[in-house]
């Protein structure tokens, strides 16, 4: 997979999976006065992931310190975290491997659920952190997910691949009146099993290796993990609402670099989401290190759609942070010249962000 293709299949076209609205399935709904909220992490866990209680400023602050933290924490030189790009320009899909061996290494544990109220609604938001097996220090990304979204994944894996997910105890809606506490402890903990199923089913269904890459590469599964999160932050940025898209990025991102390749494209497009939002916020020291990371994570697939606006982004940001931006203007005249283009037929990277997710 290219740079180029990766975009489609979040654009608006046909496909064989297509989100339903969440009204289209069943979901409890909270009929308490009150909001609640409860945590079940393990003390060691519980410390990695203790900033739910900071204020708007320190939540944003965090934000960009995490996003900075996770485009500049590996090596371009660590190949074993690192898929390549062809000589042509084509990504080596070589995921399956790759993917394999990397997603064993991750698990899921619940470590959180809470109400939110939304109108005259409130629903139950489960939150779970995918912890690296092999690194327990290193603070995990967590996601918060309602019900529905686990019923439609659950419902597009049964349809696509029954003999993994069938059989689970998938928990059954409550009827409204009857949400208790044991209630959403017990949903917490066979959420969490199941994404564990997922992440682990490979072990269980040695007859068929293919079969864990397939579920891993569902269109359902990647929605639940972190597309649906980085829809948000892509309509926060266009709402100039950096704040929030810098929130909804942290997580996505993070997520990302745990489960693919650290110079995917998909990563890189992210990446690139973060670097508008840095330099909205006028951080420009941030958005020059993640901007130069993505080029080196491109490598030496110039021809990918990214790599002459993060040059020319580089340029602006280098000048406007009183920085020399030499060495990126070189480069940049350089491409231009042997694709004998001009300055103005670079598209504005902020182009390529907000076309990414088509309303």
């Amino acid at each position: 997979m290219s740079c180029d293709q990766w975009v489609s299949k979040f654009e608006s076209q046909p496909s064989h999976y297509d989100p339903p609205d969440d009204h289209e399935v069943d979901e409890d709904e909270v009929d308490v006065e009150n909001n609640y909220q409860c945590e079940f992490a393990p003390p060691p866990l519980a410390g990695r992931i203790r900033h739910h209680g900071d204020d708007e400023e320190q939540k944003l602050e965090r934000n960009l310190d995490t996003l900075r933290t996770l485009t500049t924490r590996r090596s371009i030189n660590d190949n074993d975290n690192i898929q390549r790009f062809s000589s042509d320009g084509q990504f080596i899909n070589n995921d399956f491997q790759f993917g394999k061996t990397h997603l064993q290494d991750l698990q899921f544990e619940s470590v959180a659920a809470r109400t939110v109220t939304e109108g005259k609604k409130k629903f139950v938001l489960y939150a779970l952190a995918l912890v690296k097996k092999n690194d327990p220090d290193e603070v995990p990304p967590i996601i918060e997910r309602r019900y529905s979204q686990f019923a439609i994944l659950h419902k597009a894996l049964v349809s696509s691949h029954p003999h993994i997910v069938k059989k689970f105890n998938f928990p059954r809606k409550v009827a409204m009146g009857n949400f208790s506490q044991s209630t959403i402890v017990k949903r917490s903990t066979a959420f969490q099993d199941y994404l564990n199923l997922i992440l682990n089913s490979s072990s269980n269904q040695m007859d068929d290796p293919t079969t864990y890459a397939c579920v891993r590469y569902t269109r359902a599964f990647e929605e639940f993990l972190y597309i649906s999160d980085l829809r948000k932050a892509y309509h926060a940025i266009r709402c100039s609402d950096y704040a929030s898209a810098a929130d909804y990025l942290r997580t996505g991102l993070n997520v990302q670099l745990a489960v693919l390749s650290y110079n995917h494209p998909e990563v890189i497009a992210t990446m690139s989401a973060v670097i508008i939002v840095y330099k909205a916020l006028q951080r420009y020291v941030y958005a020059i290190n993640t901007a130069d990371t993505a080029l080196q994570w491109i490598g030496n697939s110039t021809e990918c759609k990214y790599y002459l606006p993060l040059l020319q982004t580089l340029v602006t940001l280098s000048f406007n942070a009183g920085y020399s931006n030499e060495k990126y203007q070189r480069l940049l005249s350089l491409e231009l010249k042997n694709r004998n283009l001009l300055t103005s037929d670079i598209p504005p990277l902020s182009q390529l962000v907000w076309s990414t997710f088509q309303d």
